[in-house]
């Protein structure tokens, strides 16, 4: 797991709908099988299993800081999906926004 310090997110009411948007709008065609809609829980992996923000990404000892404060409480009033590649843990060289959704 290379997310080395994360914050993990209220799952307000207005999150929990911008994800099911930003599902239906990435994983429409996966769902056209005449299956029933599938939970964005499925979008929040190990080890955490919680939507989360990621402050510092890596597997490198000597990169991450001894000590890392966490920052002060802070509201989001956006969520942005992006789309990375490749999908390896040593390095993302690609990264596109594809998507904005409010959360006010």
């Amino acid at each position: 797991w290379n997310q080395s310090c994360v914050s993990i997110m209220e799952r307000t009411e207005t999150f929990m709908r911008a994800m099911r948007v930003a599902d239906e709008a990435l994983f429409r065609n996966a769902n056209d099988d005449g299956q029933q809609i599938r939970s964005v829980e499925r979008h929040f992996r190990a080890p955490l299993f919680e939507p989360h923000y990621s402050f510092v990404y890596g597997n490198d000892a000597d990169f991450i800081p001894a000590c890392l404060e966490c920052p002060p409480s802070f509201t989001s009033t956006e969520m942005t999906v992006v789309w990375t590649y490749p999908a390896r843990l040593d390095s993302v060289t690609e990264w596109k926004t594809i998507g904005r959704v409010r959360l006010d």
